[in-house]
C-alpha cells in the first residue's frame, strides 16, 4: 500500500519463490527522431482474461480482478460475474485500493436501470409481505404492466408456460369489442384468435388483430375450475355494458376484483396472479 515496494526477505517470508527468468535478445527500435531499445521477459499470467469472457466458466484456484479508474466493471453483471467466479470467496482477489473498490461496487449494484421498476414492482408485490401491513405500497399478487415495463406494449412476450391462464382480449381496429376466455397456453391462444381459429366470437376478420390486455394466472385449476372465472369475469362485463359502462380499463379492475375474491379464501401455494397491459381506472 502507498507504494511500499517489500524487499527479497519479506517476499521470502510470505512464501514467495525465487525463480530465474530468461531475458529475450534486446530489440532496436526507432520511431521518428527517437530510438530505444526493447527488453522483454519471459513473465506471463498463468490465465488472463476480461469479466465479461469468463461468463459462465468457473476458475479454480486464485483470480486476481483489477479494479482501477482505468479497469473496472460497469453493469451490476458484471460485478455479479466478478464475485462468483471462484468455488470460494477467499481464492478472489481485489488489484486496486480497497476502499475505492467498495465504494465502486456498491455504486454499481445500487445504479437503476430500466427493469429496476418492474423488478421491484414484482418483489413488492408477489413476496409474502405483500399483503398490505407489512408493506403499505403492495397490490398483492398484482402486476401493472403497463406501469412498469421499460418498452413498447406490444414488445411484451407473454408466458410460454402451460400453467392455465384466464384473459382479455380487446380489439386493436375496434377496442369496444372484448373477448374473455380460458386456456392452458396464452401465448398459443393468441395466435389463434389472430388466425381465425380461436372461436367464433373472435373469427371476424374485421375485429383482428387482438391484444391480451389483462390476464389471470390459474397454475392450480383445471379446466372447468378456468371455465368459472371465465363466466365470472365475462358476466361483470356484460352487467357494466348493460349499464353503459364499456371502459376496457373498468373491465381490466373487473378481472382483478376476480382474482381478489378467489385469493381470499386460498391457501398461500393457491393464489393466483393478475397481468394487465392496460391501464386499469
Amino acid at each position: 500500500d502507498n507504494g511500499y515496494i517489500p524487499t527479497e526477505e519479506e517476499l521470502l517470508q510470505r512464501n514467495w519463490s525465487k525463480v530465474r527468468v530468461k531475458v529475450t535478445r534486446e530489440r532496436l527500435i526507432k520511431s521518428s527522431h527517437l530510438e530505444g531499445g526493447r527488453k522483454q521477459y519471459s513473465l506471463r499470467h498463468l490465465g488472463a482474461s476480461t469479466i465479461n469472457k469468463t461468463q459462465g466458466l468457473t476458475l479454480t484456484g486464485p483470480v486476481a480482478i483489477e479494479f482501477t479508474e482505468d479497469c473496472m466493471p460497469w453493469e451490476k453483471g458484471q460485478v455479479v460475474v466478478m464475485i462468483s467466479r471462484t468455488t470460494l470467496a477467499r481464492h478472489i482477489f481485489i488489484v486496486g485500493n480497497k476502499q475505492f473498490a467498495i465504494n465502486k461496487i456498491w455504486e454499481i449494484i445500487c445504479r437503476r436501470s430500466q427493469w429496476s421498476d418492474m423488478i421491484r414492482t414484482i418483489l413488492t408485490n408477489l413476496s409474502i409481505n405483500a399483503d398490505g401491513i407489512a408493506d403499505p405500497h403492495a397490490q398483492p399478487d398484482f402486476i401493472p404492466m403497463r406501469e412498469v415495463f421499460p418498452y413498447r406494449m406490444c414488445d411484451v412476450q407473454l408466458p410460454r408456460a402451460e400453467s392455465g391462464y384466464v384473459y382479455l382480449l380487446v380489439s386493436i381496429p375496434h377496442p369496444t369489442f372484448t373477448y374473455v376466455g380460458q386456456t392452458i397456453q396464452i401465448g398459443r391462444r393468441l395466435n389463434e384468435h389472430n388466425s381465425g381459429r380461436g372461436s367464433n366470437t373472435t373469427a371476424p376478420t374485421m375485429y383482428m388483430p387482438y391484444h391480451v390486455a389483462a390476464y389471470l394466472i390459474t397454475p392450480n385449476l383445471d379446466e372447468s375450475g378456468r371455465m368459472s372465472l371465465e363466466r365470472r369475469w365475462r358476466s361483470m362485463i356484460e352487467d357494466a355494458i348493460r349499464r353503459g359502462n364499456a371502459d376496457v380499463g373498468n373491465f381490466v379492475d373487473m378481472g382483478k376484483e376476480v382474482m381478489s375474491d378467489y385469493n381470499r379464501l386460498a391457501n398461500a401455494d393457491e393464489r393466483l396472479r393478475f397481468v394487465s397491459h392496460i391501464a386499469s381506472r
